[in-house]
């Protein structure tokens, strides 16, 4: 009978998910940062 856990993500998969997300978060919120900068002008 297979474990029912090993279904579930690891807790590193999670880790490496949650990355992902900030860097995008960080690029997205460079971007606007940018964009509200050249605004400003």
């Amino acid at each position: 009978m297979p474990n029912r856990c090993s279904s579930k993500p690891k807790m590193g998969d999670k880790v490496d998910a949650l990355e992902t997300q900030m860097v995008n978060v960080t690029s997205t919120l460079d971007e606007l940062s940018r964009q509200m900068a050249n605004h400003a002008q």
